[in-house]
């Protein structure tokens, strides 16, 4: 299920729309809803952020998550990142690393989750057995992961991943 918005996701009002959506998908037996709408300012400033921290504000994001696992329905951004094509374009790099004769290359993990994260980690530590790949994290940009639920706030608190 999608909900488009062709505006910013306002806090309040918006959230609780979907929070109904929410529910909704699960009443129908619906596992995913996918969200759209234009990007906050972190995005923009950044580029880009990780998934619906592009179109929500951590404290919202949290509220939705948490409703969300409440209802047994996954939330998701509209547009998603295949992380196997992330990790295949890492690996060009490396490679030509590699060939010229370092001993070790370092890669960057932003713009995905943490569970995207980990699968890139994964797939280049596979293909590059006997060579020293780094991955980068960047601690001072906002992150989320799916199964904990939770935001972590780029410049402010960082929540507990417990829940």
């Amino acid at each position: 299920m999608l909900i488009a918005f062709d505006r910013k996701i306002q806090a309040n009002s918006d959230t609780d729309e979907i929070k109904r959506l929410i529910k909704d998908a699960s009443d129908a037996g619906v596992p995913e809803l996918a969200i759209d709408g234009e990007l906050i300012a972190g995005a923009r400033q950044r580029l880009s952020v990780q998934s619906l921290l592009n179109i929500l504000d951590v404290s919202s994001l949290d509220s939705l998550f948490k409703e969300a696992r409440q209802h047994n329905v996954r939330l998701s951004y509209r547009y998603q990142i295949d992380s196997e094509s992330a990790a295949r374009t890492i690996w060009t790099g490396l490679h030509a690393s590699r060939t010229y004769g370092f001993t070790a290359g370092k890669y960057g993990l932003l713009p995905l989750t943490l569970e995207e994260q980990r699968r890139v980690v994964e797939l280049i530590s596979g293909w590059t057995k006997g060579w020293t790949a780094i991955p980068a994290f960047y601690v001072g940009t906002g992150a989320r992961g799916e199964g904990c639920g939770r935001a972590l706030s780029p410049l402010g608190r960082v929540p507990s991943l417990g829940g």
